[in-house]
């Protein structure tokens, strides 16, 4: 689908700002810039280490734009993340929402370049000693879930997994809550652009284990500044740990 609808779930702490600040701050930039407000007060709830910011969808570079002026905005009041908070991005997909063959054979990609699409983030969301299925906020899909999903052509009502599926029969979308809570506007772009086109090839073509990164990408076709962004946060979290 070109120029897919997304929506994004912000987890970040205020600076003491609170709720009320972050929304006039918020409403402050985007009259700065003369779009038009969203009902900030509506969208901000409490998750992660603070606040949650849910942004109505998005599309296009108009969508892009408007998250990074929210990203942009909440740094420069010295907004933050920490571990405790999760990036979500919701995209559209209305393909799947009655198809479990598409859904089947997105899971089944997603499983099988998971442990390259898992270098994109940071290594906390994927890995816990004390969980054998990874975070407890996203935990991955295991072989047994795949087939059972196989088997009885339907999705399974379990826990929000990484690729969350359980969204599409309340928002129609296909949620990923792999990625670490970050206002860092570059990072966020270039993974909710590999997000869609990784829905978009699946539509198509199945995917067998890509077998590294640049792979992948290339594969999926994402734009080539989203994937030089996201191999070079690749190379860098390896570095960290």
């Amino acid at each position: 689908m070109k120029d897919r609808a997304f929506g994004v779930e912000i987890e970040f702490g205020s600076n003491e700002l609170g709720r009320e600040g972050v929304a006039r701050t918020l409403r402050e930039a985007f009259d700065r810039e003369g779009i038009r407000r969203w009902y900030f007060m509506d969208r901000l709830g409490y998750d992660g280490s603070e606040i949650e910011l849910r942004t109505p969808p998005l599309r296009g570079k108009e969508g892009f734009e408007k998250l990074k002026l929210v990203m942009d905005t909440l740094l420069d009041h010295d907004c933050y993340t920490s571990y405790d908070d999760g990036l979500h991005v919701h995209h559209d997909a209305p393909e799947f929402t009655h198809n479990i063959d598409n859904c089947i054979r997105l899971v089944k990609s997603w499983k099988a370049n998971s442990h390259i699409i898992y270098q994109f983030v940071d290594p906390y969301r994927t890995y816990d000693e004390y969980e054998e299925t990874g975070y407890w906020a996203c935990p991955s899909w295991t072989e047994q879930k795949v087939k059972i999903m196989e088997l009885e052509k339907e999705i399974p009502n379990w826990e929000r997994n990484d690729l969350n599926l359980n969204s599409l029969s309340r928002h129609g979308t296909i949620e990923i809550r792999l990625h670490e809570g970050t206002l860092n506007y570059s990072d966020a772009e270039a993974w909710i652009k590999f997000g869609q086109s990784f829905i978009d090839r699946t539509l198509k073509h199945a995917m067998r284990d890509s077998k590294d990164a640049t792979k992948l990408l290339k594969k999926v076709k994402v734009s080539s500044s989203a994937q030089k962004t996201l191999i070079d946060k690749a190379a860098r979290l390896k570095g960290r740990y």
